[in-house]
């Protein structure tokens, strides 16, 4: 029985980790672009005007990938994400400042 017990929590694992990873590659494969500009849109509309140049070039500077990670965030965090908060944002807007 504990055999049994153990192979079920491994297969209960992978299972866990293959819907992960499927809804990574939907995620991929979506037309990130378009998804990404109505998030962008949306966050820009909802920012304080004095930030609102500086959201713009961040997101501008985004690679593919950092597009792709920020849709996957967003996504999961739903209404408790918050741009402002987030570590590339903080990190980019220092640069900004400095320029």
């Amino acid at each position: 029985m504990t055999i049994i017990r153990i192979n079920q929590n491994k297969i209960e694992n992978i299972n866990r980790d293959i819907v992960i990873y499927n809804y990574i590659i939907s995620m991929i494969n979506l037309n990130n672009n378009s998804i990404f500009d109505t998030q962008f849109e949306e966050i820009v509309q909802n920012s304080p005007d004095e930030l609102r140049e500086i959201i713009k070039a961040y997101f501008k500077s985004m690679s593919d990938m950092q597009k792709k990670s920020f849709l996957i965030a967003k996504d999961h965090l739903g209404t408790s994400f918050n741009i402002f908060k987030s570590n590339g944002f903080v990190n980019f807007e220092k640069q900004f400042q400095t320029k």
